[in-house]
């Protein structure tokens, strides 16, 4: 799981258009066979997508959420 640290106000002043992209796009997260999470340190919320084929694929809580389960 990536963690994306939201820019405060100030900080986001001086960011070119690059690091604006950076910080706030999400990219990448359909790859088939794969399980792609983001965590959002703002919201503390994670976005992702879970593109199984032939294998199921485990929702695991990651260290970062310091939980049990993911839906924990």
């Amino acid at each position: 799981m990536k963690t994306r640290f939201i820019a405060d106000p100030v900080r986001y002043r001086t960011m070119t258009t690059t690091q604006i992209r950076e910080t706030f796009l999400i990219d990448n997260l359909c790859v088939p066979g794969e399980i792609h999470q983001v965590y959002i340190d703002l919201d503390r919320a994670v976005v992702g997508m879970a593109a199984p084929l032939k294998n199921r694929i485990a929702l695991t809580a990651d260290d970062t959420l310091r939980a049990k389960s993911f839906t924990e």
